[in-house]
């Protein structure tokens, strides 16, 4: 029984009240203790008497469940958070399209299941950014569940950078940045950008170039145990950024070397539907194309 559960809501979506107090009804009607951000000040806690407001970094220690409401960037921000911690996510979609959703309000009905551990696990592939900046390696805080962007700064200039795969240089590229993504990412920006469309639950790195300046330059994908690096990355009279699923940055020099791999870490996202990913395609893209 998961009887323990993180909530997380995400304020900036304007979920109504009405719908935020049906999830703890029922978590209160199955007997969950309730764990939520004691920085989210939502008056509407103070009303259930097992809802735990608790410190972001103990949030998830006790947890058996964490549930998320919101879109995929609250997801994604969530599963990062939580890495560490080995715990499975459920999402209920307040998004637009919601990928990485397993339920809608509507839905709630399945909580039953989910609560009683009636459910499996689509586990998700992570990736370990560090930035090597003479002889010091510093790692990114959280693992990166969507993509890693090379980018230059607010005025568009052609960017140079060179892309190495295990110490072996592939190519020296011409281009607005790159995207290095997971296969979960792989329906984001880099599908944007041109990149391929890959099975969510494999285990690849996808280099997808964002406005290459050559016809050759095209998206590549390496096996997941592959280390990609970027080096000698500069831009003129533009600074060189790098951004870890649309969250964190850092500022990047010429001499600097980033070195992306697999991590350790992985996302457990929840499943109870039936059908896997090209169903939950199908089922989104016909929902965008109507929308």
């Amino acid at each position: 029984m998961q009887k323990s559960v993180t909530l997380i809501s995400n304020i900036k979506k304007n979920i109504p009240p009405e719908a935020l107090a049906s999830v703890l009804d029922k978590l209160g009607e199955l007997g969950c203790t309730v764990y939520v951000s004691e920085d989210d000040t939502n008056p509407i806690y103070a009303s259930y008497s097992f809802v735990v407001p608790t410190p972001d970094g103990e949030m998830y220690r006790d947890s058996s469940l964490l549930i998320v409401m919101g879109g995929d960037g609250s997801i994604i921000e969530a599963a990062r958070r939580s890495s560490g911690h080995d715990i499975p996510i459920v999402g209920i979609n307040f998004g637009r399209l919601g990928y990485l959703a397993e339920l809608e309000i509507g839905e709630l009905s399945m909580l039953d299941r989910i609560i009683a551990g009636d459910y499996r696990t689509e586990e998700r592939m992570m990736l370990d950014v560090e930035i090597i900046r003479g002889n010091v390696a510093t790692k990114m805080t959280y693992p990166c569940l969507n993509e890693t962007v090379l980018s230059n700064g607010p005025i568009s200039r052609l960017a140079d950078f060179d892309l190495y795969c295990d110490g072996e240089m592939l190519a020296h590229y011409d281009a607005d940045g790159v995207i290095i993504s997971t296969p979960t990412g792989s329906s984001a920006y880099s599908l944007s950008a041109g990149g391929p469309l890959v099975y969510q639950t494999m285990e690849c790195i996808i280099a997808t170039p964002i406005c290459p300046h050559s016809f050759t330059l095209r998206p590549v994908v390496f096996t997941g145990d592959s280390s990609i690096e970027i080096r000698n990355a500069s831009c003129r009279k533009n600074k060189m950024f790098i951004t870890i699923d649309g969250r964190d940055n850092a500022e990047i020099f010429t001499s600097d070397i980033i070195k992306i791999k697999k991590s350790d870490r992985k996302t457990k996202l929840i499943r109870v539907k039936d059908g896997g990913f090209i169903n939950t395609l199908h089922r989104k893209l016909a929902k965008n194309e109507k929308d």
